[in-house]
């Protein structure tokens, strides 16, 4: 909870950060393109849902690599992951 001026202070001044880069990120990065002109709340949950696959992914990544797999299964999801980054 923000309970003093200045913390509600930092707490505005972070959500008009936040707003405006919602706002502009679909005209600076190609892979948001689409959302131009769309409502904050749909680029918010787009970037949400493509942070959230990145953590998941990464996690994934880290703890194959960190167990001992064959190199042809390793090869196999990296390119998976490179195919899902290119759509």
């Amino acid at each position: 909870m923000v309970r003093n001026k200045r913390a509600i202070e930092n707490y505005t001044n972070l959500l008009a950060i936040a707003y405006s880069f919602v706002v502009v990120l679909p005209f600076i990065h190609k892979s948001f393109s689409k959302y131009k002109f769309q409502s904050p709340q749909e680029i918010k949950n787009a970037i949400s849902y493509q942070i959230s696959k990145e953590l998941i992914l990464s996690t994934f990544v880290q703890k194959i690599q960190k167990s001992k797999i064959s190199e042809e299964a390793l090869e196999a999801i990296n390119s998976l992951i490179c195919l899902d980054e290119v759509s």
